[in-house]
């Protein structure tokens, strides 16, 4: 991900239990898909800071996923044959 826009490459970054604004990508070409609830970002090692379980990121469905997926795909398809691209 880091590398990726250090070369300014588009990025879809998932996240849990981390703050994005912190670890995620910077800049306005990126997307992050995080959960919008209230215990998020805890910054804990998963729910009970154990390591093992983070139910923000088991509970992301593929579908969100894939949601964000297209519209990402869809905004570089949309970049990328806009007239004014390269100037």
């Amino acid at each position: 991900m880091h590398m990726a826009t250090g070369v300014k490459t588009p990025v879809l970054a998932i996240f849990g239990p981390q703050r994005k604004e912190l670890w995620g990508p910077y800049g306005k070409d990126h997307t992050v898909i995080q959960k919008d609830w209230d215990c998020v970002p805890c910054t804990l090692r998963g729910c009970h800071d154990d390591g093992r379980y983070s139910r923000c990121l088991d509970e992301l469905t593929t579908e969100e996923v894939m949601i964000a997926v297209e519209r990402k795909m869809k905004q570089i398809g949309a970049a990328e044959t806009s007239p004014s691209r390269g100037k």
